[in-house]
């Protein structure tokens, strides 16, 4: 039977055979994949990089599609692990379903309406859907298999588990390789089929069972993700006027949170900030509805939420003030810009926005701060050729620097019109 292709930026060809991946191509057409389209991958990153309006639905074939490559690597270097089928099936369907339970604008609802979108995914997998319907079809307990991988549940293959959720797992490697791609920026590229040519599971000492580990001579390919994910956060996801757009945008909602039934919200929206949201909730909104619903309080009778929602929309955003430090003995500097917001007019809860950002590009495992987080989840082990084991930060010392410093700033963000004079009064605020 031919094969279903898919056109992808970042991996050319996504292949599925029509017979042989069925189930996944049924995963593929349900509802709650299809909706991905309609979830913007980077949130409001597009503000500052316009390319950025790639969706979750081309990441989950991304990392379906790595994980299938990670798992044809293994069996042809390590044919005697025998993977067989429906394991191999049940890694490529988690790769495929793992970001189902995103809500509009990816990570920005889930702050502010307070549920965790790894949740809703298992709630999903398992529960009264059309994703749970089919993976029931094809065996009884797939569902539990899938929802466990995902959640770190009792598996027997825990590597499984660890290349999807790890320092180093098929999300991380897609999602770096495709952002860098739509925002243009090249610093996201690394070679990622040398990192899974030198993959190789093995057992370790910590829990007795199999975890992924690497072999030596991929040091260095890996040493270049891990700088590429260090320049991604803090020149894409951290960029200060994208940080700037999700503090406004989380503000909106806060503020139709605040109104409650006053806010006249559209069916969907109203659950969605009503309570914390169940996976029925989640998946009836998208982006379409919350960009739908803030159009419409643009006319709103309370003239926050109209304001906000018109400077949300045309992108009249807040000016970033920073980066500034938040010593105590210099905060008099934002009561006096709170007095001057109040005396314009300004509700400075609605005015006056930090955004403080912080962040380790690899935090790796210490022995001798044991903790219950696994080790291979932690952290990278590379294997040389006489089968000594050590981690890649003890190995290079370019990992090593990235691991030791914890990075932060912070920024206000301002009315543009007031920025001039609030610029000034912020002033001993400057790191």
């Amino acid at each position: 039977m031919p094969d279903k292709v898919f056109c992808d930026p970042v991996h050319r060809h996504i292949v599925f055979d029509k017979d042989s991946d069925a189930i996944l191509l049924d995963l593929i057409a349900c509802p709650e994949v299809q909706r991905l389209r309609r979830i913007r991958q980077l949130g409001v990153s597009s503000y500052t990089f316009p390319g950025a309006e790639h969706s979750r639905f081309g990441h989950a074939l991304g990392a379906c599609h790595m994980m299938t490559q990670a798992l044809d690597a293994l069996a042809r270097n390590q044919p005697e692990l025998g993977l067989d089928d429906e394991v191999r099936l049940a890694a490529r369907c988690a790769a495929l379903l793992h970001d189902v339970g995103h809500g509009p604008f990816s990570h920005l609802t889930e702050r502010i309406c307070g549920f965790m979108h790894g949740r809703i995914t298992t709630d999903v997998i398992q529960g009264a859907s059309e994703v749970n319907a089919v993976l029931r079809g094809h065996a009884s307990d797939l569902p539990g298999l899938v929802a466990s991988l995902l959640s770190r549940g009792e598996t027997t293959h825990p590597f499984l588990t660890d290349l999807l959720d790890s320092n180093l797992d098929v999300d991380r490697m897609d999602f770096l390789l495709r952002d860098a791609a739509y925002c243009g920026v090249s610093f996201g590229l690394y070679d990622y089929l040398r990192i899974l040519h030198t993959l190789r599971i093995e057992d370790f000492v910590f829990d007795g069972q199999k975890h992924p580990i690497w072999l030596d001579k991929g040091k260095h390919s890996i040493e270049h993700f891990l700088y590429a994910r260090f320049h991604m956060y803090w020149t894409v996801y951290y960029h200060k006027t994208t940080r700037g757009f999700e503090s406004l945008f989380q503000k909106v909602l806060e503020r139709a949170k605040e109104l409650g039934k006053d806010a006249q919200c559209l069916p969907g929206i109203d659950r969605l900030l009503a309570t914390t949201p169940d996976s029925e909730t989640v998946l009836g909104t998208d982006d379409n509805l919350v960009l739908a619903q803030i159009a419409l309080w643009r006319q709103s009778n309370d003239h926050i939420l109209a304001d906000l929602s018109r400077r949300f929309l045309s992108r009249s955003g807040f000016k970033p003030i920073g980066p500034v430090r938040l010593d105590p003995d210099r905060l008099g500097a934002v009561e006096d810009a709170t007095t001057w917001l109040e005396g314009k007019g300004f509700a400075p809860a609605y005015y006056l926005l930090h955004n403080t950002r912080e962040t380790t590009a690899y935090d790796y495992y210490r022995p001798e701060e044991e903790t219950e987080e696994l080790t291979s989840q932690t952290s990278i082990t590379l294997m040389d050729n006489n089968g000594r084991r050590t981690e890649i930060a003890h190995a290079l010392r370019g990992v090593a620097a990235l691991s030791q410093e914890v990075n932060s700033n912070t920024f206000y963000y301002v009315p543009r019109e007031e920025e001039a004079k609030l610029e000034q009064i912020l002033a001993p605020l400057r790191a």
